[in-house]
């Protein structure tokens, strides 16, 4: 009877010990299940505001050559008399390469309303947001495809 007794709370003990290593090998196994979540999340997280970087410095570099580009017009337009044939003939290649029509100035019904340094000024702000926004746009859609 004793065997009987020491056998049965043996195993009772046994049931309870292997139900409290399931418990805790569970526990055990959920923290680490979490900690690796909370890891990737962190990784994502760090590499979202990596790419965000990057992209930041891809669209500084842009906007820099863009501008860069311009210049070459900035400096013409010191001498606007002597210049403005070439810095119109610019503008009407890149409005071409942009898909926008040039109207020049001689043919414009504006020239009369409008000085020379507006008109550039106009048309090269012009020349630079439809380029900026073309950047930007071509940025979104790299950035897109790539997530």
């Amino acid at each position: 009877m004793k065997t009987l007794l020491l056998s049965i709370i043996l195993t009772s003990f046994a049931n309870l010990s292997t139900h409290a290593q399931n418990h805790l090998a569970q526990e055990a196994f959920d923290a680490y299940w979490n900690s690796l979540s909370e890891d990737n999340n962190t990784y994502s997280q760090q590499k979202i505001e990596q790419e965000k970087r990057e992209i930041q410095k891809v669209r500084k570099l842009i906007h820099e050559s863009i501008r860069q580009e311009l210049a070459e017009v900035k400096e013409l337009s010191g001498d606007l008399l002597t210049n403005f044939a070439v810095i119109e003939d610019h503008f009407h290649q890149e409005f071409e390469k942009l898909g926008l029509s040039y109207t020049h100035y001689a043919n414009s019904d504006r020239k009369s309303d409008i000085a020379l340094e507006s008109w550039v000024d106009n048309h090269t702000n012009m020349i630079l947001k439809h380029k900026l926004s073309h950047a930007e746009e071509e940025i979104n859609n790299f950035y897109d495809r790539n997530h």
